[in-house]
């Protein structure tokens, strides 16, 4: 009967096609429950299928020239994507599943070809050019990389096909050896992807932008069983007026008689359809959005994505160096930036004419909870949606401070000497630093009552920079018939803090969500080579 929703059946892992369930349900008319027999029919409610095919050819040339005091060289690559995917949607607008779907698509698809080049030269200042040749060495780097990752499917909100993530990478810098027995090396860097075509996330508001509002149908109307009898108005057994007073709870009472258009909803049927008109196509038509028994269904926009460009810079110093023969020491410093750019614009574009649609429809102005009646529909699309693509694309043309801009890592090694009581054994150090990264911000309402908050990016909340250290102590010994024995205790974490550390903070800076610090361990590890 169509009241009879049935839920946890049973928890088997597999279920046999004629396999029997004794079921419970609440009977209205007798006003008790009864048990009834469920009788189990296996079939395919979905299912996906999909291939692709890269085809790549490499060339790459390295020369020497001057005595090898220029070094140079170029690669070149050449990608070929073929991407197939099922004939259609696993079920038809009338919820019935059609395997033929699942059957794989004679041409692809979508076909993605991309050809890069790397290029790159190292010159080293030549002894007899170089006055100080004896004790310092000079030489210079320059690169340019352009990258293509031949992904698999990528469409957008429309079901459009996107195409692959592509980019350029430039790097410059300088390196001196000192005495051969320290380098340092300065590197410049920027990465650049400026086709709207890297990943944006957003998965959140993508997922509800798109059809999440149907949800909101469905807990009206779970939420409306206990005041409504079988069927709609007019069918055999229809209760007079429980519709009425079902769908009148739904309706906020002040948005009503602030000139807010009234839909006067009188089924659930009309109810679904108003939902259902929320989505903008081409999307609706994509995503198969249906009624199956009183619960609405979907298909996904296969590889969904909201896109984005990014541009990043940054600079590294490398320093490696023997102070004394027996003590060596290593320091690599980076400093980094990412600047983000037109931000999900169709995700932002697809939900302004859902909101839009909500007021000329009048669902904005229903109640998302008709129990505890606390707040509108139009306004939790807003908190879900609006606001989460708000607060990135205000980012943009920003410097990124989720991202830690400073990184220290410092090690250090000594091994005792021959001539030394201690000889064979030796002790070690490292350090790493992270430099504190925002975990949220303070929100400020854009236009009062529209339910849409902008992020003060000029102060946000920080989270803690981070210090981590490891020690260890070891032990060398030479054997017979040339092996060698090291045995090496280790300490991982042995420095640092150990609270939870915050990554993420509410708008009012409390904390919200933390995550465990690096776990400390103790390792001792021994190995044999020859």
């Amino acid at each position: 009967v169509s009241d009879v929703r049935i839920s946890g059946i049973t928890n088997a892992p597999r279920i046999a096609d004629g396999q029997s369930f004794g079921i419970l349900y609440w009977d209205p008319d007798d006003d008790m429950a009864k048990k009834a027999d469920l009788v189990a029919q296996e079939y395919l409610g979905g299912g996906n299928v999909s291939r692709q095919d890269i085809t790549s050819d490499v060339l790459s040339v390295q020369s020497y020239f001057f005595g090898g005091n220029v070094v140079g060289l170029y690669g070149e690559r050449s990608d070929e994507s073929e991407k197939f995917e099922r004939l259609g949607n696993a079920s038809l607008p009338d919820g019935t599943f059609d395997p033929a779907n699942l059957a794989l698509q004679v041409d692809p698809s979508l076909v993605s070809k991309g050809k890069t080049s790397t290029k790159s030269l190292v010159v080293h200042l030549p002894n007899e050019w170089n006055s100080l040749s004896d004790w310092l060495g000079l030489s210079a780097h320059w690169s340019e990389s352009e990258s293509f990752a031949p992904t698999s499917a990528r469409r957008n909100i429309l079901n459009e096909t996107l195409s692959p993530p592509s980019g350029i990478t430039e790097e410059k810098g300088v390196t001196f050896v000192v005495n051969n027995n320290l380098s340092v090396r300065l590197n410049w860097y920027e990465t650049a992807s400026t086709l709207n075509n890297v990943s944006a996330g957003q998965g959140s508001a993508i997922s509800w932008g798109g059809l999440a509002q149907l949800s909101r149908y469905q807990r009206f109307r779970n939420e409306m069983l206990p005041f409504r009898s079988i069927g709609n108005p007019g069918d055999a057994g229809f209760v007079e007026g429980a519709y009425d007073i079902a769908l009148e709870g739904l309706q906020d009472p002040a948005a009503i008689a602030a000139g807010a258009t009234d839909p006067g909803f009188t089924s659930y049927d009309q109810l679904f359809a108003a939902f259902l008109s929320l989505i903008p196509e081409p999307t609706r038509t994509a995503v198969n959005a249906r009624l199956e028994n009183g619960e609405w269904r979907s298909d996904p926009i296969l590889g969904l994505q909201a896109t984005q460009d990014i541009v990043a810079e940054g600079f590294e110093v490398d320093v490696v160096g023997n102070l004394t023969p027996n003590w060596r020491i290593s320091l690599n410093v980076g400093q980094q930036e990412t600047i983000p750019s037109d931000t999900a614009p169709l995700v932002s574009a697809f939900a302004s004419d859902v909101v839009q649609n909500m007021k000329d429809s009048g669902v904005f102005y229903l109640l998302d909870d008709p129990v505890e009646r606390t707040f509108l529909t139009g306004l939790r699309y807003g908190n879900n949606v609006l606001n989460p693509l708000a607060v990135a694309s205000a980012k943009d043309g920003t410097f990124s401070s989720e991202q830690r801009e400073w990184r220290v890592n410092v090690a250090s090694n000594y091994n005792f000497g021959e001539d030394s009581r201690l000889r064979g054994w030796g002790v070690g150090a490292a350090l790493r630093y992270q430099s504190k990264v925002s975990i949220g911000y303070e929100l400020e309402e854009t236009v009062p009552g529209d339910g849409v908050f902008l992020p003060l990016l000029d102060d946000p909340i920080w989270g803690p920079s981070e210090i981590n250290g490891d020690l260890w102590l070891s032990y060398k010994k030479s054997l017979k018939n040339g092996k060698l024995w090291k045995s090496q205790l280790n300490y991982r974490n042995a420095i640092g803090d150990q609270d939870p550390i915050p990554f993420f903070a509410q708008p009012d800076r409390s904390f919200a969500r933390v995550r465990n610090p690096n776990p400390r361990e103790v390792f001792w590890t021994n190995t044999l080579s020859w």
